[in-house]
């Protein structure tokens, strides 16, 4: 083959492009022996690549618009009833309507949301009945904290928020009014939504207790005892059932723990016990 013929037939061959879009021009000009150049072709057939484009978020539910900035769902287990009474645990949910994460079907939630836990010593000897729901004996609370020390976390819990909600919410509010007035402290006012008065207005029963309620909307307690982290949890998953179409969620383990500043109680003497003091009122402090 003649050295003309030969270096035709290499030119034809590098002409050909890959699949990378790599060929080579082997037009220019060339001296006998030197190499051809090397250039960068575009592919005829491109691998495609996704198109950017802008992803349209699918628009926010009616009644996400109309829930709470900021809800704090508040519950109170008390000595008992009556005036003289006091609270003895504290449990509240705090939920960023920001936070709430809404399934593609709209039926479920995928909440971030903060949990408050507190027992503390009510200066006060709890009734036998009230006993019963809360679990607490007098022994125990006797050795926790008293209100006055946990007063501070929980004005600003209900501080931040816009709305407070609960179960019969008014009933949770006086007593801790009462317990922060001890204190020479006055509780924070806002905004209320009860669910027992929610529940009510909607006919569904004659009795609008929680137990009645959460029945309905296929809830239930963990256990017999009443936890006031796992009633404010209940309370708002009552909440989304009564105002929303998302499913009410049982409460998780890290729910239903006992009180985050619980102290162990020594072991309880003989006999009965010393009575208690008398419960003196604390006044803020000068220029506090």
């Amino acid at each position: 083959m003649e050295l003309d013929q030969m270096f035709e037939f290499i030119t034809r061959i590098f002409r050909r492009k890959d699949n990378q879009g790599i060929a080579v021009d082997a037009t220019a000009a060339h001296s006998p022996g030197q190499q051809p150049e090397v250039t960068v072709a575009t592919c005829p057939h491109p691998v495609s690549t996704p198109e950017k484009r802008d992803i349209k978020r699918q628009p926010a539910p009616a009644w996400l618009d109309a829930w709470p900035r900021r809800l704090l769902v508040i519950d109170c287990e008390t000595t008992g009833i009556h005036s003289r009474d006091r609270p003895i645990t504290f449990g509240a949910i705090s939920l960023d309507r920001d936070n709430i994460q809404i399934s593609d079907d709209g039926k479920s939630t995928n909440l971030q949301f903060g949990i408050c836990h507190l027992i503390f010593d009510p200066g006060v000897k709890s009734h036998p009945e009230a006993e019963v729901i809360h679990g607490f004996d007098d022994w125990t609370v006797r050795h926790q904290q008293s209100f006055h020390e946990v007063s501070a976390e929980i004005i600003e819990l209900m501080e931040s928020a816009d709305v407070i909600a609960g179960d019969n919410v008014k009933f949770d509010i006086e007593f801790l009014g009462r317990a922060f007035s001890d204190c020479g402290l006055v509780i924070p006012e806002r905004l209320t939504i009860c669910t027992m008065g929610e529940y009510r207005c909607r006919g569904f029963s004659k009795s609008a207790r929680l137990d009645v309620a959460l029945q309905h909307a296929g809830l239930s307690r963990e256990g017999r005892k009443h936890g006031a982290a796992e009633d404010a949890w209940l309370a708002l998953q009552l909440l989304f059932w009564l105002r929303t179409p998302i499913r009410p969620s049982p409460p998780t383990a890290a729910i239903c723990e006992p009180p985050t500043n619980f102290r162990q109680p020594p072991e309880r003497p003989a006999g009965p016990l010393p009575r208690r003091k008398a419960r003196r009122r604390k006044t803020k402090e000068a220029g506090s």
